[in-house]
């Protein structure tokens, strides 16, 4: 995500938002570092069927990618080609449920990313995090839809101290969630109807086999996740 610093603006280069953030992206006080947590760790194995459905219908009949778009301010900088497409294709997508209210400013800041889409709806996605993290103690709730034996570039996201990340696997007959830490590289099936703790402060990628894959991604601070000494290591 660090890897791209500037974005051509006319004929003149711009610092990139995502480097002028990055100190406030390594460190924090809100939870533990990225190497004193686990790589990948199944948090909830009873994701609501109510859930799955809802993510379902809306990825079947919202068919527009929001990476890059208005809703999706974040994704505008830096990261949604380098990081998630290989080159300008149809092969991965955003669906944004989670958008930065009008007028809040801050758009590179994960947990302003709260007002719910009222396009789309969003009841059963809203029941289920709220019963998992708490109301409103997730930001950023986004679906990820990718394409059969599609892959995502490796990349960092945010140390695990400023903000954690989950994901809510609803659709992958065989998907993998892979990162690169001190130990080597590491691989992680991840299962349907699981939600799992994910380290992005390490380098990671998501490789995807034989089924689209669709999944919910959301940030959420450490002491909310449920059972939460068990991510540690």
């Amino acid at each position: 995500m660090y890897s791209q610093i500037l974005i051509m603006e006319g004929s003149f280069m711009e610092p990139c938002p995502i480097k002028s953030t990055q100190r406030q992206r390594v460190l924090s006080s809100h939870g533990p570092r990225r190497t004193q947590v686990t790589e990948c760790i199944s948090i909830d194995d009873n994701v609501s069927t109510d859930f799955i459905d809802s993510i379902k219908n809306i990825t079947n009949t919202y068919l527009a990618d929001d990476l890059g778009g208005d809703l999706y301010e974040v994704s505008k900088h830096c990261e949604s080609v380098d990081n998630f497409k290989q080159g300008v294709d149809s092969n991965y997508r955003q669906i944004v449920l989670q958008k930065l209210p009008e007028g809040s400013g801050a758009e590179m800041d994960e947990t302003l990313y709260t007002e719910w889409r009222d396009d789309i709806d969003c009841t059963e996605i809203k029941k289920y995090f709220d019963n998992l993290y708490g109301e409103e103690k997730y930001y950023r709730a986004r679906i990820s839809v990718m394409a059969p034996e599609h892959s995502l570039n490796w990349h960092i996201d945010t140390d695990t101290s400023v903000l954690c990340r989950t994901q809510t696997i609803v659709q992958s007959s065989e998907s993998y969630f892979e990162t690169k830490n001190r130990q080597g590289k590491q691989s992680h099936k991840l299962e349907e109807g699981h939600t799992y703790f994910i380290n992005q402060g390490w380098p990671h990628r998501v490789v995807n086999k034989n089924q689209w894959r669709i999944v919910v991604i959301v940030g959420v601070f450490f002491k909310n996740i449920p059972g939460n000494e068990r991510v540690l290591v």
